[in-house]
């Protein structure tokens, strides 16, 4: 069996070194040896774009973790009725567009809930 370092460069060893990135945990002096080696060697561009690639995966997911909260947020006060639709926007740095929105969908199950108590009250 030949060890990573026998494998000829190429994409199979760059592909094989963004595998053990992937799937192995390094310690800091071996996750620094790890960079240095893919930020001097050209042949590694591909280790490159798939870090890039993640990176923007893990803030695209941020992202949309950061919206759902604000829109939650945003419903709980439609809900709770304390604000004007514009005081919402403004706390939440949401689009008042957003926030119409969410109310017409907050009213929209508001008229589903109430359709299914007038059926078991019947």
């Amino acid at each position: 069996m030949k060890g990573i370092s026998e494998i000829t460069e190429g994409r199979k060893r760059a592909t094989l070194f963004s595998l053990i990135q992937e799937s192995i945990r390094l310690n800091r002096e071996e996750e620094k040896q790890f960079r240095k080696l893919v930020q001097t060697n050209p042949i590694y561009k591909e280790v490159k774009m798939l870090q890039s690639v993640e990176e923007v995966g893990i803030e695209k997911g941020i992202e949309k973790g950061r919206n759902q909260a604000l829109e939650e947020t945003a419903k709980n006060l439609l809900k709770a009725d304390w604000l004007a639709k514009q005081q919402i926007a403004e706390a939440t740095g949401l689009d008042i567009h957003r926030i119409d929105e969410l109310a017409e969908f907050l009213k929209s199950q508001e008229v589903v809930r109430d359709t299914r108590s007038e059926k078991q009250i019947h």
